[in-house]
């Protein structure tokens, strides 16, 4: 069970309507994310959560003792008892991008191949050439959720 504040910065029910809202009827994101049980959903989020959790933040922590980063001064007011709204989607949207199996097993691969120092692949049609430095291992690479969180950005996170 998530604890929205502890291990979320959302409940269920939060990214189920936000997903509902933003993903059209009969896309591969939406079937995808109804076609999971409750247990992987929240599995999802716990990790799009930790995922959040390993950046670091411009601005502090609005009190010592909170679990997660937000809320968070400068941006929020010492009462503020949880996250911003772009952080919350953003939570959500990485969950669903993690759900995608086969695109993190691809991002795996692609990891992998740019570790052994390969700089060029071509397969058929297919042709990959890999930035000098550039990684793929960090889940933020998801474009949705970099947009959102870029505000809070200390500057120095890498998402690509």
């Amino acid at each position: 069970m998530l604890a929205v504040g502890t291990d979320s910065y959302i409940d269920l029910e939060y990214a189920d309507r936000y997903i509902d809202e933003r993903y059209r009827t009969g896309s591969e994101n939406r079937n995808r994310w109804e076609a999971l049980g409750e247990e992987e959903r929240e599995s999802f989020l716990k990790a799009a959560c930790e995922e959040l959790e390993r950046i670091k933040w411009h601005g502090r922590a609005v009190s010592k003792d909170q679990p997660l980063s937000f809320p968070r001064l400068p941006y929020q007011e010492r009462t503020a008892g949880e996250a911003p709204e772009r952080i919350k989607k953003a939570q959500a949207e990485l969950a669903l991008w993690l759900s995608d199996e086969q695109g993190q097993e691809d991002l795996r691969q692609r990891e992998q191949i740019r570790l052994q120092g390969i700089k060029s692949v071509s397969l058929g049609s297919l042709s990959m050439s890999f930035a000098e430095g550039a990684k793929f291992g960090l889940a933020l690479i998801c474009p949705a959720a970099v947009g959102l969180i870029e505000p809070y950005l200390n500057g120095g996170y890498e998402t690509e």
